[in-house]
């Protein structure tokens, strides 16, 4: 039975997404190029692999509302590995801030459900960062990401 609700998952690498699907049982649908894409039996959660970057997360973004049928109340998910100067590998985060560094974009997603996690600013670059001076998360997907799925 398919549902009206569901949720979009991008995510860039095979090793962040493994979890997820795991979790929804969540299987393969579709294996040649541009990217691969996954969905669970009640066609609830999508998941597609974007690879790293904007271009990618941007281009995969479209390509997942376009193979899943994805309807403008769908929920879109852009979850993964963000570095950061202090926190710890796996700690939970939730983004209220997204500062694009070439632009200078500046987007406020919102969170609007009760959490414990905290929240934090990410900052989306080109290039991995070597040092994070900010009290912020810095990844290289997640502006491109939030201006396409906004939109969706």
């Amino acid at each position: 039975m398919e549902s009206d609700l569901g949720i979009r998952w991008v995510i860039a690498l095979p090793l962040e997404a493994k979890p997820i699907r795991s979790r929804f049982g969540i299987e393969i649908l579709v294996t040649q190029k541009p990217y691969r894409v996954f969905r669970d039996t009640e066609n609830l959660h999508w998941l597609v692999e974007s690879g790293v970057g904007s271009y990618h997360a941007a281009a995969a973004t479209m390509f997942l509302h376009q193979v899943s049928q994805a309807q403008s109340w769908n929920a879109w998910v852009n979850a993964g590995i963000a570095a950061h100067a202090t926190l710890p590998l796996g700690t939970p985060c939730l983004i209220d801030k997204i500062y694009q560094a070439s632009s200078g974009q500046i987007h406020h997603p919102g969170v609007t459900f009760p959490t414990r996690c905290r929240k934090y600013s990410l900052i989306t670059v080109d290039r991995p960062e070597a040092e994070c001076p900010e009290d912020s998360l810095y990844d290289m997907e997640g502006a491109a990401f939030f201006t396409i799925a906004s939109r969706l």
